[in-house]
């Protein structure tokens, strides 16, 4: 693994754990943001280890679909997982008829954390001379 996936990794756990503060202090929109960005940065992780990079949210989540769920590398939940809070993160900074409940952002939450788990495995299968 990379200097840039260890930091970004370090930055998902980053964004979980303020995600979960958010939540617990009541604001659920905020911490689906944290909870996307928290995603955003593991699939980045993973989208690496193939030298992807990309210039949009959407061209990126197009690709770890593509790349990683639909090839079975990861399970398929966690591309409709990213989807899923993107769309909460859009709504939350950028609608004001559309509200994230605090029962939405606590399954982003445990989403994300199941997805850095499931990222770490398969990391963690990677032989170190294959970067």
């Amino acid at each position: 693994m990379t200097e840039e996936q260890t930091q970004l990794i370090a930055k998902a756990e980053e964004s979980l754990a303020a995600a979960r503060v958010l939540v617990e202090q009541g604001f659920p929109g905020f911490s689906a943001s944290r909870t996307y960005y928290a995603m955003f940065y593991l699939a980045t992780v993973m989208l690496l280890e193939k030298n992807l990079r990309f210039k949009t949210h959407s061209a990126l989540q197009g690709a770890f679909g593509r790349e990683f769920t639909q090839s079975g590398i990861l399970p398929l939940d966690l591309h409709g997982w990213l989807l899923d809070v993107a769309n909460a993160r859009n709504a939350s900074d950028y609608l004001t008829d559309r509200l994230v409940s605090p029962e939405e952002a606590a399954t982003h939450i445990k989403r994300a954390e199941r997805f850095l788990a499931e990222v770490r495995a398969v990391l963690n299968k990677v032989p170190e001379n294959e970067n």
